[in-house]
């Protein structure tokens, strides 16, 4: 990871839908197996969003035995890495870190289960950097964020942030404060985690014009969600 190079690095976080825990508390409401369905195809829309030539893709996997099964899944990535231990923080610096240390001039973050992430989105956070900012997030509905670009690894915007909870958000952003960076906040959007984000999802599609693909998996989730679990 050392070799410089000239593009924005995206790091994309995601694991594999097969093994281990995936969307748990959206599996309480529709059950395991839809919720691995559900990450599964949610995961591939996203990541085919994000293509763009304008930035680098890494993507990396949860661990290093997921590595290889990784690549052939989530396909054209330029760099496929494991995961650093530790908490989720801890894990988003090192990434966010190692993409710096390339010689990239910004680099973004972002995870593979909200459907609105793509690759305009990247791109206007790019802008923001190139023009002046520290620091973009892209705010989830429901307290955290679903993108964070920066132009420098700052350490401290990860440290004692209480992560899936709603105060995410708040505390990034007092951080941001505290270190005098500039920043700015996308438009916020929704994310899928439970059996009530899919009213809300619904709606999030309906005014955004989205395509067949995200309604085709709203379709998906409702139908799972008023079915028994099994």
């Amino acid at each position: 990871m050392s070799k410089a190079h000239s593009k924005p690095v995206l790091n994309v976080f995601a694991k594999m839908w097969d093994r281990g825990p995936v969307k748990t508390r959206l599996a309480a409401d529709i059950g395991e197996s839809s919720a691995r369905e559900w990450y599964r195809r949610v995961s591939e829309l996203v990541w085919q969003q994000l293509e763009s030539p304008h930035f680098e893709r890494w993507l990396w996997m949860v661990d290093e035995g997921s590595c290889k099964d990784g690549a052939n899944w989530l396909k054209g990535a330029d760099q496929v890495f494991p995961q650093c231990g530790g908490s989720l923080g801890a894990r988003m610096f090192h990434a966010l870190e190692s993409a710096s240390k390339s010689g990239a001039p910004w680099c973004a973050i972002v995870g593979t289960d909200a459907p609105a992430v793509c690759a305009e989105m990247i791109l206007e956070a790019g802008h923001l950097l190139e023009t002046g900012e520290d620091l973009a997030l892209t705010p989830a509905l429901d307290g955290g964020y679903a993108m964070l670009a920066l132009r420098e690894s700052h350490q401290e915007l990860f440290e004692g942030v209480e992560w899936s909870t709603p105060k995410v958000l708040e505390q990034t952003i007092s951080k941001a404060k505290t270190l005098n960076l500039n920043f700015s906040l996308l438009p916020p959007v929704q994310d899928m985690d439970t059996k009530e984000d899919l009213a809300a999802l619904s709606c999030y599609f309906q005014k955004t014009g989205s395509g067949s693909q995200e309604q085709a998996l709203l379709a998906f989730a409702v139908n799972k969600s008023c079915k028994p679990k099994g």
